[in-house]
């Protein structure tokens, strides 16, 4: 007499052990194909009944498409499948309805398959997740029975595992095209802004030279006035290809296609090439400091990118310092295989809070009377990143009112450089 409670309390138990399984199972990957797959083989092993399908609803058309099956033709299923898509209607209070006599309730094309399936009965289980039905859980048998409460809440509690499931899953594919859409976005930006500051740099190049040719009275005889008003020219073009090439850079940067030349670089000679940059008076009207020793070694990185590191450092200090107070000094640390390059100004300094965001791009210092300098944010950012491409590291010390120290360490050779 005792048999059948203890029955009923082993298949609760195993029902209960079942559930957890499959629970583990759906919430082991975000994959939708195989959360499914992995639902029909517990099925198969746990339940009774001849065969299952599984229908995910398709917003934008509102029908119920076959996604899934297990023991039933599935060429056949998909093309009769339809027979589940009055679900929504069915099923308004999220509950399952049994479909006893398929030959009454099922359209024709349905039936014959159904009937030639061996099927007698459905069970439509909808798949809802935060009051958003989903799609179908069925389960078709080979004899018109009914459904006990307890296998109902069974099928409805293993509906709602399947439901969350596959939210989670569709949820993660839907961040993943948006990723990919904004990534393809961010890329065709990056183009358009490489193209246009390619285009810009063109033109510019070659009124500069023009400019450059009438200065020096290549072309005819200039006054003192006409030729301090073409270096002015000259000097805010210059200014112009500089943001230009920050600009090509960060494309370059932002789109993965920079890469590292590994060469020997002679350190005295970038300096001193620097050096003769800003000695021209149209680059400053008063002079920097430089202080490097003339055994600096020959070191394996990148040379164009080190120039571009010391190159905005050095604009960034004359931006900042309107009078002379400007040291680029360099320094060979023997112990360490590294070398340090340090350019200091007594400029207006950087606030503590802005210190932190200063390698960002496109971010510009205000000046206490929210001045904004010039620029378009580029330099430092630029400078970051290619110190980090090369395998250094750059940091920075800056107190108001007494200006700021920044110095970048690279290594000697080029095991340290980023693959690219």
């Amino acid at each position: 007499m005792y048999l059948l409670p203890v029955l009923e309390k082993a298949i609760s138990m195993e029902r209960q052990a079942i559930l957890h399984e499959i629970n583990l199972a759906l919430t082991s990957t975000l994959d939708l194909h195989a959360v499914l797959d992995l639902l029909l083989n517990k099925i198969k092993i746990l339940l009774p009944y001849s065969a299952a399908t599984i229908t995910l609803l398709n917003k934008k058309t509102g029908i119920f498409e076959p996604i899934a099956c297990w023991n039933i033709d599935e060429h056949e299923w998909k093309s009769v499948a339809t027979m589940e898509s009055d679900l929504k209607a069915r099923s308004s209070e999220n509950a399952p309805v049994l479909v006893r006599n398929i030959q009454a309730d099922i359209p024709s094309p349905a039936f014959e398959f159904l009937r030639k399936e061996g099927l007698a009965a459905y069970w439509p289980v909808p798949l809802v997740a935060g009051q958003e039905i989903l799609g179908a859980l069925t389960f078709f048998t080979r004899e018109k029975q009914e459904f006990s409460k307890k296998e109902s809440q069974f099928l409805s509690t293993l509906a709602s595992q399947v439901a969350i499931a596959i939210y989670n899953c569709q949820l993660y594919e839907l961040m993943k095209n948006q990723a990919a859409e904004l990534k393809q976005a961010n890329q065709e930006m990056e183009e358009s802004l490489g193209i246009i500051s390619h285009e810009l740099r063109t033109p510019l190049n070659v009124a500069l030279a023009c400019v450059s040719l009438i200065k020096d009275e290549v072309v005819g005889d200039i006054n003192p006035e006409q030729k301090k008003l073409l270096e002015k020219v000259i000097g805010c073009s210059n200014q112009q290809i500089d943001m230009i090439n920050s600009l090509l850079d960060t494309t370059a940067m932002e789109s993965g296609n920079i890469r590292v030349n590994r060469q020997k670089v002679n350190l005295e000679a970038v300096l001193a090439e620097l050096r003769v940059t800003y000695e021209n008076p149209l680059q400053r009207d008063s002079s920097l400091i430089w202080d490097y020793p003339p055994d600096l070694p020959i070191i394996e990185t990148d040379g164009h990118k080190l120039k571009v590191v010391l190159q905005n450092l050095i604009n960034n200090a004359i931006k900042f310092t309107p009078e002379d107070g400007i040291t680029i000094s360099a320094r060979y640390l023997a112990q360490r295989r590294e070398v340090k390059f340090t350019v200091a100004d007594t400029g207006i300094g950087i606030p503590k809070d802005s210190l932190a965001h200063i390698f960002d791009k496109f971010r510009q210092l205000a000046g206490s009377e929210t001045k904004i300098y010039g620029g378009i944010g580029l330099g430092l950012y630029l400078v970051k990143k290619f110190t980090q491409l090369i395998g250094g590291r750059v940091e920075v010390e800056s107190e108001i009112g007494k200006g700021s120290t920044f110095t970048v360490t690279l290594p000697c050779d080029s095991e340290h450089l980023l693959e690219c």
